[in-house]
This record gives C-alpha cells, sequence and structure tokens, in this order.
C-alpha cells in the first residue's frame, strides 16, 4: 500500500475526523436516527389525531368527501393538498391556507369524513428532519442553505467509516471480538470496532445519500436543478366550455387516473391553484425503490383529459435516482424491517462516534502528561462546533416564535361586504380584519365552478385615481391597500379576462352585515413541544457527552492535550503528522 493510504495514514484521517468534527457529526446522526421513527412518536404525542376504524369494517369514504368536508369549514380558505395515509388508526391530511402568515394541516376521519383536529405545520417529525437536514440554517438568517453543511458532514462520515475499516489489518475480527475482561480500554475499542463494523453498511449507505441532497442543493443554488412543477394546461383547452368552468368531482377524477394509470394507488392529491394548473395525483406503484412522487398522473380538472403522466419505471436513470434517495436515505424501502434496522444502525454509528472520542482522548492524555500547555484541543474543534450549533439552536427557537408571533391573538373577523354574479357564477365579497392598516379582500365563487378566465382583479375608482388588486384565482384572495378596504362595496367592481381576451366587468351591490369568522390558528399541542424539548435536551446531551471528553483538564494529574512542541503525537493533520499511538492499538 502507498504511503499516502498506509494503515498509519488512514488511521489519522480517521481519528482527524473524529476529533475535530465528532460534535457537528454526532448531532446529526442523532437527529437522523430520531427521524426513523418521527411518525410514530408523533402519533403517540398527539393521540387525538388517531382514529378508530367502524367495528363493522366499513371501507373510507373517497378523498372528495374530505375535501368538501374541509372546504365547508374553511370556505375562504385555499385547500392545496390532501394525502391518504395506509395505515388504519391514522387521519387523512388536507393542507390550506389563509395566506402566508397562517397555513394549517386538517386532520380528517378517513371513514366518517368528519374533521377531528387542526395543526400547524409544525410536528415533532419536521422539526427533527429540519434539524437533521439542515440544521435549521436558512439563507434568509445566515446566506446559506444548511443542506451545504450537512453535505460536507456526509463526505466526513464516508471518509470516516471506510478509512476506519482500512486502517486496521484484523478488520475482520471487530465483527465479533469483544473482550470483557481486558480492562476498560481494550472493551472501549473493541465496542468502537463492532460497533462501526456492524453499522457500516448503513453509514455508507447515509453517506453517499447525503452527498446526492449535497450535490442536488449546489445544483439548486446555480440554477442547473429545478423541482417538477404542477402540470400546467393550455388555454385553448378551455375555450370552448363556455364562459364558466364546472370542476369535476374529485372521487370521479381519481377513479379515472387510476383506470388510466392501473398501477397507481393514489394516496396524495395536488390540487391546482388555478385555472392554468393540472390536477395531480400521487402514489406507490409498479416501480420500486423510489418513493411515491416518482409516479404522477396529472388532469384537466374541468374535462378530465391527461396533461402529463409520469411512471417511476420509466423515468431516466439520473431521475429514478433521485427519486431513489429518500428510501435509501430513511429506510423506508422495507418497511417496519429496514426501518428497524435504519434504527439500530443509527445507535451503534452514534456510540462509535462517542466511544472513539474517549479512547483517542484518554491515549493522548497520557501521551501529552508531562507537556507544557501551549494551545487546546478545544480551541480547534470545540469552540467553531458549538457556535455552529448555537446558531442552529437560535434559529430553531426562531422557527418556533415567529410564526407565533405573527398570529393574531384571536379570531380573525371576516365580514361579507357584497355579491354578484360573473359568466353566470355567484360570487361573494369579503373582508378580512388585520391591522387597522392592512386586511385581505376575498372573493369567493360557488364551490363547484369558476369563471373561465385567465386574470381576475378587484378594482375601484376611474382615471389616474383607479385602485386595482390582482386575486389568485384559487382561493381569490390578495393584501388589499387601505384605500381599498375603506372603499365602499358598492363602488368596487370585479374585473376577470377570458381565455377569449375579453373582460367581463361585475361591479358588487352591499349585502346585509354578516360576520363570518375563521376559526382561531391552532396552536402547537403541548406534548409536541414536549417532544421538541426532549429532543434538544437529547442533542444538547450527546454534544456534551463529545465535549466532556475533548476538555481540558485545568489542574491535576492528567495535563492539557498540548499542540506545542510534540503537537503530532497528539493531533493528527493533514500535512503528515500521525498520531503515535500504533493503528492495531
Amino acid at each position: 500500500m502507498s504511503r499516502t493510504f498506509s494503515p498509519k495514514r488512514l488511521f489519522a484521517w480517521h481519528s482527524w475526523i473524529g476529533i475535530h468534527l465528532g460534535v457537528l457529526l454526532l448531532a446529526i446522526c442523532v437527529s437522523g436516527t430520531v427521524a426513523v421513527f418521527t411518525p410514530e412518536i408523533d402519533e403517540w404525542l398527539d393521540p387525538a389525531l388517531t382514529v378508530e376504524p367502524p367495528p363493522a369494517g366499513a371501507p373510507k369514504v373517497g378523498m372528495g368527501a374530505v375535501i368538501r368536508a374541509v372546504r365547508q369549514a374553511h370556505p375562504l380558505a385555499e385547500v392545496t393538498f390532501g394525502r391518504r395515509e395506509p395505515g388504519p388508526h391514522q387521519t387523512d391530511v388536507v393542507s390550506i391556507s389563509y395566506g402566508r402568515a397562517d397555513s394549517r394541516t386538517v386532520h380528517v376521519d378517513p371513514y366518517r369524513a368528519t374533521i377531528v383536529g387542526e395543526r400547524t405545520g409544525l410536528t415533532l417529525k419536521s422539526f427533527v428532519r429540519i434539524f437533521h437536514k439542515q440544521l435549521f440554517l436558512v439563507s434568509a438568517t445566515v446566506g446559506f442553505h444548511g443542506t451545504l453543511l450537512v453535505g460536507l458532514f456526509a463526505l466526513a462520515l464516508l471518509v470516516a467509516g471506510l478509512s476506519g475499516l482500512c486502517a486496521f489489518p484484523d478488520r475482520w475480527r471487530a465483527l465479533y471480538r469483544l473482550r470483557l475482561h481486558h480492562g476498560r480500554r481494550t472493551l472501549y475499542s473493541d465496542l468502537h470496532r463492532l460497533a462501526g463494523s456492524w453499522s457500516l453498511i448503513v453509514a455508507c449507505l447515509l453517506a453517499l445519500t447525503g452527498i446526492w441532497y449535497l450535490g442536488e442543493q449546489v445544483g439548486m443554488s446555480l440554477d442547473l436543478v429545478e423541482h417538477e412543477p404542477i402540470a400546467e394546461l393550455e388555454a385553448p383547452d378551455h375555450a370552448g366550455l363556455g364562459d364558466r368552468l364546472r370542476l369535476l368531482p374529485v372521487d370521479d377524477l381519481i377513479e379515472r387516473a387510476e383506470a388510466l394509470y392501473p398501477e397507481l394507488e393514489v394516496r396524495a392529491v395536488e390540487l391546482p391553484s388555478r385555472p392554468g394548473q393540472a390536477i395531480g395525483f400521487r402514489g406507490p406503484a409498479e416501480a420500486v425503490l423510489v418513493r411515491d412522487a416518482a409516479n404522477e398522473i396529472a388532469l384537466d380538472p374541468f374535462t378530465g383529459s391527461v396533461v402529463t403522466l409520469r411512471k417511476g419505471s420509466a423515468r431516466s436513470v439520473l431521475d429514478r435516482l433521485n427519486h431513489t434517495m429518500d428510501p435509501l436515505h430513511f429506510g423506508t424501502f422495507g418497511g417496519l424491517t429496514t426501518r428497524l434496522l435504519f434504527l439500530v444502525s443509527g445507535l451503534a454509528i452514534c456510540a462509535g462516534i462517542v466511544l472513539g472520542t474517549v479512547l483517542y482522548t484518554r491515549r493522548m492524555r497520557s501521551k501529552a502528561r508531562h507537556q507544557p500547555f501551549k494551545r487546546s484541543l478545544w480551541s480547534w474543534s470545540g469552540a467553531l462546533s458549538s457556535v455552529a450549533l448555537f446558531v442552529a439552536a437560535l434559529s430553531g427557537a426562531g422557527y418556533l416564535l415567529i410564526p407565533t408571533l405573527r398570529r393574531p391573538d384571536g379570531p380573525q373577523a371576516v365580514e361579507a361586504v357584497g355579491a354578484t354574479h360573473l359568466a353566470g357564477c355567484p360570487v361573494q365579497l369579503f373582508r378580512s380584519a388585520g391591522r387597522p392598516d392592512r386586511g385581505t379582500l376575498h372573493v369567493r365563487f360557488e364551490t363547484d365552478a369558476i369563471p373561465n378566465c385567465t386574470a381576475l382583479q378587484l378594482a375601484t375608482g376611474d382615471g389616474e385615481d383607479a385602485i386595482a388588486l390582482r386575486l389568485g384565482l384559487q382561493g381569490a384572495r390578495g393584501a388589499a391597500t387601505p384605500e381599498l378596504l375603506a372603499a365602499a362595496p358598492a363602488s368596487i367592481r370585479l374585473v376577470a379576462t377570458t381565455v377569449g381576451g375579453h373582460q367581463l366587468i361585475a361591479p358588487f351591490r352591499p349585502v346585509a352585515a354578516e360576520e363570518r369568522v375563521i376559526s382561531a390558528p391552532p396552536t402547537i399541542p403541548t406534548a409536541t413541544r414536549v417532544g421538541i424539548a426532549l429532543f434538544s435536551l437529547l442533542i444538547l446531551l450527546s454534544a456534551g457527552i463529545w465535549l466532556w471528553h475533548v476538555r481540558v483538564p485545568r489542574r491535576g494529574n492528567k495535563a492539557p492535550l498540548a499542540l506545542g512542541d510534540e503537537s503530532r503525537s497528539v493531533l493528527p493533520s493533514w500535512r503528515g503528522a500521525l498520531p503515535r499511538a500504533r493503528a492495531s492499538e
């Protein structure tokens, strides 16, 4: 073997990574291990979001009934997404939005189509996975996406695992040797090698998928990679449908999608945000080892015609690999068996990092006992790692607190102020009260029909004094100016641009004051807060254990870890300085 890849040099690399990057690598591995079973932990923390199947064994209702129940309870909200979970006790989840500051998930009983609860988007699962994916580091706060940092640690994990395997000549004995009566140091050494050897395959798999995520994020940062958008419709497809578009029932569209794609089991429905978009259906199909998003069919929600059909088995090699990373990284490709394997392997990786740190620092303290203090190991590794964890903690606290501070303390009053007809479709105008100088105007069409138009806006005044507010077609709302909010309903008109380029103008008429109240934004359940707090304490405890073992003693028999004249016996470096301890110890 060449000098560059000699066992001693590989052992030096292995030790350098463990000492300098160990604390953050440990935090990432602990969070990834917890993330394997966060869905089950969430259900345990919040049992109100589980349901009991009917005793007669009745089947689940269609997703259309579930979405209709949510729309009836939240007539002014934009319904964006619906997901059906496969478990018999799991609720269907529907995502709704009242605007950027108020997004919610509504949990619906899939057997009875009744709402069982509402939650914010923050759960233990989302909190843990955001920490694991990017350490809560986002471009808006630190100037870069945290995946760029976590991906580098995936590379470090790969190098540490392979260098540790190749550094020891008796690597096969590490799979079964555990000497219990040869002293603590020998026991720790055998446990470290045992944990590393048995978890090496999973560790390499996690590292390779993490490196893939790093490359994907770099590509997105450089605008080289884009996520697949919702399929767009062609405007001429609706030109012959008249002035009024009627949405087909969701259940009928699901039946048509499964008929056109027989292998597909629809579990997710992505609803269009405007008439120019299709309705997408996703779920498991014939392709193995891919996430549900790899199998998709998009239909025109007004005609039922196929817009796009993407099969996981027919995708390109690169595209299919992209959809394979999530099942490989979280161990979901083999069901409960592989998830348990990934859980045990994750615990072994975490234990291996801690045991390796204990072994190395014990060895170096014994060698540096009589050396003068010049520069502590803490200054090299602990300081920068602690700063990174501190920034991640602050970002996580902001993720929890800022949305709560932005929400109103009580229910948001929504007042119906006007009514009209556009292309034969009844329309109501609502005004929601926010701050005195800020509010939102909502336009609600009949539930199953909308005007056949490409643009929609509210306008008041004429000439230079005209004020216009462009609305989104799905949900049809927009943040209004104080002048538009103060305008009388009779002076506001609804202007629609049809697919043929014509303008339809409908003035509103005042209606009797009738308050409609949006339910108060949901709060994070106490049990979920406790779960997040316990997870945070687990991360701090793991980091504390690591930092405790690389601490620099102030006084006593054990001298500080010195990096002075004899630094080569204390800290391995990339320039070839190797620990004097043999790799086989």
